[in-house]
């Protein structure tokens, strides 16, 4: 799917969160987001495991996207909403 065709993913945030640089070896580097809403797109997992991850737009800042989507039932700080995959994210 070209880029202007590309729906957003979006993640909204409560709280402040620690993601990977996964530019980085695994576990080097973590860059901390405000709290907000952030553009993210889906990768292959850049560390060569079958799943896919979320990472903040144009960067390889991000986690696991089963870790985005295990805060999304929450009601409190740490829930997190993800808008707009493609395909949606499976539980």
């Amino acid at each position: 799917m070209n880029a202007e065709n590309r729906l957003e993913i979006i993640a909204i945030t409560k709280m402040a969160w620690r993601l990977m640089d996964s530019s980085k070896p695994e576990f080097e580097t973590f860059i901390e987001i405000p709290a907000g809403h952030h553009r993210l797109e889906m990768i292959d997992n850049p560390y060569g495991d079958d799943d896919k991850w979320f990472v903040l737009e144009g960067t390889r800042i991000g986690k696991p996207m089963q870790s985005w989507l295990v805060f999304q039932d929450r009601r409190d700080e740490f829930e997190v909403r993800i808008i707009g995959s493609t395909p949606p994210p499976a539980k």
